[in-house]
């Protein structure tokens, strides 16, 4: 059995280091595949878009299914998460997404009422400091890998507060340790996370990446 440290998140305005710098803006293409590279089964591909000034952020991606796939699963996912930038990372106040031919649905982050308005009954709730959305998040988690190695060594644990389109849960993170990952540029370093929202009543309430 694995020994996990766990750490909770100062938030912002508490003793924190500034995290580290977003990286430089550009677009990148991903692609998805079903079990080992080596298959050449593509089931996805995702667009990758970042733009920043130093003071705002703007970030954003478009996926689609492919092959086999795209028989079930037809239609584009686009997402955006725009906002400003602080000492302790991004400061979502606004994302949005499309699935599809279906409604775009927004949700919008009030840092100066703090209050998330969502899609939800009552549609506002109070804003937890530190809330990430469901795309900037992955950048966030990536900024605080950079300033503070230490949270990503195998067995540690740290939680933040992931707005859904009704309300904010708490999403934990179980690092795996060191895991190089296989991309067709070569094998890239990689750390393996695990995020788990207990808030999700089904059975993907957990699921694993790399950083």
């Amino acid at each position: 059995m694995a020994l996990l440290a766990s750490w909770t998140l100062p938030m912002p305005g508490g003793a924190l280091a500034a995290v580290a710098r977003l990286p430089p803006p550009g677009e990148q293409r991903f692609r998805v595949y079903y079990g080992d590279m080596s298959r050449d089964l593509v089931v996805a591909e995702i667009d990758y878009r970042l733009q920043h000034d130093g003071d705002a952020y703007e970030v954003g991606t478009r996926g689609k299914a492919v092959g086999m796939v795209a028989m079930f699963y037809s239609g584009v996912l686009v997402q955006t998460s725009m906002g400003r930038i602080g000492p302790h990372g991004l400061l979502p106040e606004q994302y949005s997404e499309r699935r599809g031919k279906r409604p775009e649905r927004v949700v919008r982050f009030d840092h100066a009422r703090r209050k998330m308005i969502g899609l939800g009954n009552p549609p506002e709730v109070d804003l937890v400091p530190g809330t990430q959305d469901r795309l900037s998040v992955f950048y966030q988690v990536g900024l605080l890998a950079r300033s503070r190695p230490a949270l990503l060594e195998r067995g540690q644990r740290f939680t933040m507060p992931l707005a859904s389109m009704k309300g904010i849960d708490r999403a934990s993170f179980t690092a795996g340790g060191a895991e190089p990952v296989e991309t067709a540029r070569g094998r890239v370093p990689a750390v393996r996370l695990t995020v788990r929202n207990e808030a999700i009543r089904t059975i993907r309430r957990s699921m694993s990446g790399w950083a």
